[in-house]
């Protein structure tokens, strides 16, 4: 913040020997073009008028980059338009004020050009140079550089829980504002001066097996990789890519989620991790589940063994369940006495109409409170697509930790 403060006030002061500097000029091209004595006032308007005028067009034709750093040659391209457009303004604003004609105030034009070209070399070097120096190394810092975050919408990073450490781990926490269930399929990151991150996790699970994690509206998921070796201060810029799907009213659709994350590399995440940690993280996971969609808010399996969950149907058309089957995978136990809907036999015969629920119980394996379970599900399940029935297996985990009862 003092970094910026003290270059501001550089600009500043490069902005009023600008319009200074456009008087006196005016004034010794007036010598020349025989102009009356009101020069000094008139030069005064014209370089007050043309210089904050190109101030709010150079400001324009950075707005590209705020949106894309990809979009430097855009910018570029405004940054020139608006030069042109600035040395019209100029030779306009002589001609008008000073009442002479176009050759004249191009004549003007062409003094004050040469003379500005002068002087703006030494404000450059004497003030920018130096100043973009010192802050580089720091000088103006107050602090740690503080995380910027851009382009991210439905899953929104949470800024006190990014970090960078320099032995390349990077660890981050986001939120899921979509409004409605999201399913993880994929996620990419990449920095952006060193290369790509590799062995990405998923609230632990790694997304290179096909893994698919679904995360309730409002609950957060943690993403870890690790990422290209970077020093200590060292300013790092990660693009986020995570491909995830939805469910609403029985449409299934797939998404992008892009943004970019810019921060400093630190040393040690020791504050960053503890306040990560703090974040509300979803305590239940589900992968491997298409058409139907675990509600996990739902989801609870107690320290007696009693397990429950609430699932959507996804499939788009009313179904007609034939059996479920649930195990406990690291006792490697069946659960048994599952019901579907309060129907026993694994539900046998209970239809679900498209978007409609079925909620699934059953007595398993008994685990002390804390434990961590990991429940693998099967539906056996048939739907009729233009009149021919057919046949459907659904399945997948849900792992978490036990609860009391």
């Amino acid at each position: 913040m003092v970094g910026i403060l003290v270059m501001l006030l550089i600009a500043l002061i490069i902005l009023a020997v600008q319009i200074v500097m456009m008087s006196g000029f005016l004034w010794l091209a007036s010598k020349g073009l025989k102009f009356t004595k009101k020069d000094f006032k008139t030069g005064l308007t014209v370089g007050a008028i043309y210089s904050l005028a190109m101030i709010v067009l150079l400001a324009l034709s950075c707005v590209p980059l705020f949106i894309q750093p990809s979009l430097f040659i855009i910018s570029m391209i405004l940054v020139l338009v608006d030069v042109l457009i600035g040395w019209v303004l100029f030779i306009y604003l002589v001609k008008r004020l000073y009442g002479v004609d176009w050759k004249n105030a191009i004549f003007a034009f062409l003094i004050v050009f040469a003379l500005n070209m002068v002087l703006n070399g030494f404000l450059f070097i004497v003030l920018w140079i130096p100043g973009v120096v010192l802050w580089q190394l720091g000088v103006f810092s107050a602090g740690q550089q503080s995380t910027v975050t851009t382009g991210f919408e439905k899953i929104q990073p949470l800024d006190p829980t990014i970090a960078y450490g320099d032995d390349g781990s990077f660890t981050a926490a986001f939120s899921n504002v979509a409004g409605t269930s999201i399913r993880i399929d994929k996620a990419d990151l990449e920095e952006i001066s060193a290369g790509s991150c590799n062995s990405v996790k998923i609230n632990g699970q790694s997304m290179t097996s096909g893994q698919q994690i679904t995360v309730p509206a409002g609950n957060t998921l943690r993403v870890d990789a690790n990422c290209p070796v970077k020093s200590r201060d060292d300013p790092f810029d990660e693009s986020v890519n995570i491909k995830y799907s939805t469910v609403i009213g029985g449409v299934t659709t797939t998404h992008t989620e892009e943004g970019r994350i810019r921060g400093q590399v630190e040393s040690t995440r020791g504050s960053l991790q503890a306040s990560f940690d703090t974040q509300e993280m979803p305590s239940v996971v589900s992968t491997g589940f298409t058409k139907f969609q675990p509600l996990m808010p739902t989801v609870s399996y107690k320290d007696d063994g009693s397990f429950d969950a609430t699932f959507t149907n996804a499939v788009g058309v009313t179904i007609t369940m034939d059996k479920a089957l649930l195990q406990e995978v690291h006792s490697s136990k069946d659960c048994n006495t599952v019901f579907i809907n309060g129907n026993p036999s694994g539900g046998m015969g209970v239809e679900i109409a498209p978007g409609g629920t079925l909620e699934v119980t059953a007595n398993c394996p008994a685990k002390k409170d804390g434990d961590p379970y990991d429940v693998n599900i099967e539906f056996d399940y048939s739907a009729s697509l233009g009149g021919i029935p057919t046949t459907h297996t659904e399945s997948g985990r849900i792992e978490g930790a036990v609860e009391p009862s």
